[in-house]
């Protein structure tokens, strides 16, 4: 599934509020659907919701810990295997979605994930290192993101 996804995504690299994780063709939609329906399974590791459908915040606290823990991982792997850039601000502020003021500084390209801004020598994850950061930004950032806000009202 994510070798065949990074080959069919398609980028458009300048559209204001574009993401590939948003682009209806790129099938990434569900994402977040899909992982909200495995929250109450117990398939595949913690059940984040009882089956009445109430979150266990405890098993939401933990399951966001061990996300922070995969992203410091994941920072490593882009930071040694891409080009470590010069500073450190350059690499957490990895974005994933134009902005008015701010272009985004990810970009598939021939399916293939690439990091910083288009240039001449451009800076290419490798493919399991890419296909991770497709991953987590179609599925995982998503995820996090509705339990830091729905379930845990931001805090």
């Amino acid at each position: 599934m994510a070798q065949s996804m990074e080959a069919e995504l398609e980028d458009k690299f300048w559209q204001l509020c574009w993401s590939f994780v948003t682009t209806a063709g790129n099938n990434l939609l569900d994402g977040l659907e899909w992982l909200l329906t495995r929250a109450s399974s117990t398939e595949g590791g913690i059940r984040l919701q009882t089956s009445d459908g109430r979150w266990r915040i405890k098993k939401v606290h933990e399951y966001l810990r061990q996300m922070d823990r995969f992203l410091e991982l994941l920072l490593g792997c882009v930071h040694i295997e891409s080009g470590q850039p010069a500073r450190g601000s350059e690499i957490v502020t990895m974005r994933h979605c134009n902005r008015l003021l701010q272009d985004r500084n990810i970009f598939i390209i021939d399916g293939t994930v690439m990091t910083d801004k288009p240039k001449v020598v451009p800076r290419f994850l490798p493919p399991r290192v890419g296909q991770i950061m497709a991953l987590y930004l179609s599925y995982l950032q998503l995820f996090r993101e509705f339990l830091v806000v729905s379930v845990l009202n931001g805090a």
